[in-house]
């Protein structure tokens, strides 16, 4: 954008107000003039208004808050582990899963709800809850406006130009200057705004209009409060936010800036909080003198003492190139004249990147340790990924294990300067992930969608969500562990175990697969292509040159002996192979050398899925985990394997209208005829014709 374009910009920036405290008021019913705190372990991570009115600041322990305000309420934040020492409370179970409509898959865990004995080395920290709310308000927001930009859990940026230059365009005169009115009435201003004399004014002021009624919207959908900040960039708004709370809003005019600048610490500011604040901090003392300044360095420095704003100007870049990259050196005079070119970026519908479960503990010398929170953080992983695939229908294909073990060799010169966080190196490990675990996803998607669509049969549907959740959570554990013991004593003593789900992909849809790669519904030039090519125009799988059937059995092609591979019936997988002589013992992609492929997530991992009878565990009569294809009525796992299966089905089809243009040539293999080793044991594994129409 040029800088015309950047100064005709409406952003707002939205913030909820003491959301964790908002959250846990909603849930437990508390009037929310009652003076609330959200602790963690022994310390407040959030404190609602009529409490920090009283003296009550976050980072205060729980006996600190208390002598301030005696009848302080304190909800210790959601815990999770293997339930040593705790109880179900049903009721918060049952409030956890329906607090976010359309989002809570109710898979109850121990919790304590006194928030007087939770122990942090047997437990970990769950936001499931503040999660939940969160997507109800992004959602809430992403139905009103085009080009909203998730920032945390509790704020999110919104740019409003083009719904500004609608109105505008749209409106009478009368219409704009109600619009103008009202915007003005509702916001504060660091300086008043004069829309009758300033254009970039009369857009703020009809920007706010918009950000108030966004505030409504959010208030009556999900019953919390936000305050807001709108100005003409990212930063400015997001400064503005704060300036009025709670539940208000404030405008930035151009006027403003100076002003503004002039009052804000500058450590406050989006990305000089932590050590890059640190190095200007020092370089703004070198320019002003040693004296100067003297109260701003820590976590203090936000909020009194240090350098305002306004400071950065007396930066030369020349004078940071020293420390700081060209651009960071740019980026402080940017901000020290209240620029900022960054834009909103929607990402509302899309998700993270990856999503995470950790937990940091004391030092532990045994695996059997770190198996313990593997599997507690599946299980939280699991959670959280159907709940992903349900609200963003994608799925990941890789999972990666982070381990904290061993010192550095400067662990000694950290530990002396206070940097206790980097004592020790973080290492990862990559892998695929569970296609056990994807499946059992993906009926937990089904039985959470079908339990949505059919009150009657909700209670049921619950069941069976849960036990997909488990057994999800089982295979991703028994991944992970698996992979965790291969490290051996490298990973020993270990202070900090994680597991995250990365590279997603879009879920399969309905009706998906090669057989929408393949469409019965050409349109009309291209069946009158398909009959001039030879073909019958019926399907676009027939628009390929049909060969005359030569008598006798044909030639085996790799597709035939793919096909036989997939074909566990053995009258089936001989009516696949009809008309020549199978390559292998099974054909070249046989079945006996499908079994030899198994990797890590194969047969190992089925023998660790059977019941304690030694069976293999199956489905009850008509649950939805399973589907049962209408051809041949084999059964197979919702999702991924399902697919697959149809797949099958649709290359069959289309194998015994289509052959070889010459029988001696040498089959070509599908996904071409590459191999990869997979798992530890050396074996290999062919691609699968899922991959090979991956795309279109």
């Amino acid at each position: 954008m040029d800088a015309s374009q950047l100064q005709r910009r409406v952003v707002i920036h939205l913030d909820l107000d003491c959301f964790y405290a908002q959250v846990e008021a909603k849930r437990l019913g508390i009037d929310p003039s009652v003076p609330l705190a959200v602790q963690q372990w022994s310390g407040l991570i959030a404190v609602n208004y009529p409490a920090r009115h009283r003296g009550v600041k976050r980072h205060l322990n729980v006996t600190e808050a208390k002598k301030l305000v005696p009848e302080l309420v304190c909800v210790h934040v959601e815990t999770i582990g293997d339930d040593e020492g705790g109880h179900v409370d049903a009721e918060a179970a049952e409030d956890d899963a329906h607090d976010v409509a359309g989002v809570g898959v109710g898979v109850p865990t121990a919790e304590k709800t006194d928030g007087t004995s939770h122990d942090k080395q047997s437990r970990k920290v769950s936001l499931r809850r503040y999660r939940r709310a969160s997507w109800r308000v992004m959602s809430a927001l992403a139905d009103r406006c085009e080009h909203v930009e998730r920032a945390s859990i509790d704020e999110a940026y919104v740019d409003v130009t083009r719904e500004v230059d609608a109105a505008v365009a749209t409106a009478n005169a009368a219409e704009i200057d109600e619009m103008v009115r009202d915007g003005v009435r509702r916001t504060g201003a660091v300086v008043p705004l004069t829309p009758s004399t300033s254009e970039h004014d009369r857009r703020l002021a009809i920007g706010a209009h918009v950000c108030a009624g966004i505030r409504a919207s959010v208030l009556e959908r999900t019953g919390f409060t936000m305050s807001g900040g709108i100005a003409h960039n990212k930063m400015l708004a997001k400064l503005a936010s704060a300036r009025n709370k709670p539940n208000r809003q404030t405008a930035v005019s151009r006027r403003a800036v100076t002003e503004m600048m002039e009052s804000l610490p500058m450590r406050s500011i989006k990305g000089l909080g932590g050590k890059l604040g640190e190095k200007v901090e020092a370089a703004l003392r070198r320019v002003f003198g040693e004296g100067s300044g003297a109260g701003g360095s820590g976590r203090g420095s936000s909020y009194e003492g240090g350098f305002p704003a306004s400071a950065l100007a007396s930066l030369h870049p020349d004078a940071l190139s020293a420390e700081l990259e060209p651009k960071t050196a740019a980026w402080l005079s940017r901000v020290a004249a209240g620029e900022d070119v960054e834009p909103v970026v929607a990402n509302v519908r899309e998700g993270v990147k990856s999503v995470n479960a950790f937990k940091s503990f004391a030092a532990v010398d045994d695996a059997s340790g770190v198996h313990r929170w593997l599997r507690v953080l599946s299980g939280e992983l699991a959670e959280r990924l159907v709940e992903d695939r349900v609200m963003l229908r994608r799925q990941p294909r890789h999972l990666r294990l982070e381990y904290r073990a061993g010192l550095k060799s400067t662990h000694l010169r950290d530990w002396h300067a206070g940097r206790t966080g980097e004592l020790t190196d973080v290492k990862s490990k990559s892998m695929g992930f569970p296609p056990t675990a994807t499946n059992r996803l993906a009926a937990a998607e089904k039985a959470w969608r079908s339990s949505d669509d059919d009150a009657k049969a909700g209670d049921l549907q619950e069941k069976n969500l849960r036990r997909c959740v488990e057994d999800a959570a089982a295979a991703i554990a028994a991944t992970a562990t698996r992979a965790f013991d291969s490290l051996g004593r490298d990973a020993l003593p270990s202070t900090r175990v994680g597991l995250s789900a990365t590279d997603f992909a879009p879920t399969p849809a309905e009706g998906g697969g090669i057989a929408k790669f393949f469409s019965n519904q050409p349109t009309d030039a291209a069946a009158d292509d398909c009959r001039r090519m030879g073909g019958t125009g019926k399907t676009s799988a027939s628009c390929a040159p049909v060969p005359e059937r030569t008598e006798g059995r044909r030639k085996v092609t790799a597709l035939d002996a793919f096909l036989a591979s997939k074909t566990r019936d053995p009258e089936r997988r001989e009516a696949a192979e009809a008309g020549g002589e199978a390559y292998g013992e099974y054909g070249e992609y046989g079945v006996k050398e499908k079994e030899e492929a198994r990797g890590e997530d194969g047969a190992k991992e089925k023998e660790e899925a059977r019941g304690e009878d030694g069976a293999e565990e199956k489905e009850e009569e008509g649950d939805v985990a399973f589907v049962t294809c209408a051809r041949c009525g084999e059964t197979h796992a919702a999702g991924r394997d399902a697919q697959e299966h149809a797949d099958y089905h649709v290359a069959l089809d289309l194998s015994r209208e289509t052959s070889f243009a010459s029988a001696a040539e040498r089959p070509v293999a599908v996904g071409g005829g590459k191999r990869r080793r997979t798992g530890a044991s050396g074996s290999f594994k062919a691609k699968s014709l899922t991959s090979f129409f991956g795309k279109k």
